[in-house]
């Protein structure tokens, strides 16, 4: 299931993770940089949102194999 996740870098997070969790896989999508917002005192810093799923290696394993499938089938149709 995808769920929003944000961070206060200016880096855009990977699409593929690998590397941040030793029991799983982030798999990112919709990215949007909301830039520096002042309101007043308040200061809200730039930074990206995003839609992530953790998947174990297995379940990433066969979610690749269908992008892969449908991208086939979009490319032949």
């Amino acid at each position: 299931m995808w769920k929003g996740n944000c961070n206060s870098d200016s880096v855009r997070p990977a699409e593929i993770d690998s590397v941040s969790s030793p029991t799983g896989i982030y798999v990112r999508k919709d990215f949007v940089f909301v830039p520096e917002k002042t309101e007043g005192d308040r200061v809200s810093p730039a930074h990206w949102e995003w839609k992530e799923m953790k998947l174990t290696r297995e379940e990433f394993e066969l979610y690749m194999d269908n992008k892969a499938l449908k991208d086939y089938l979009d490319m032949i149709s």
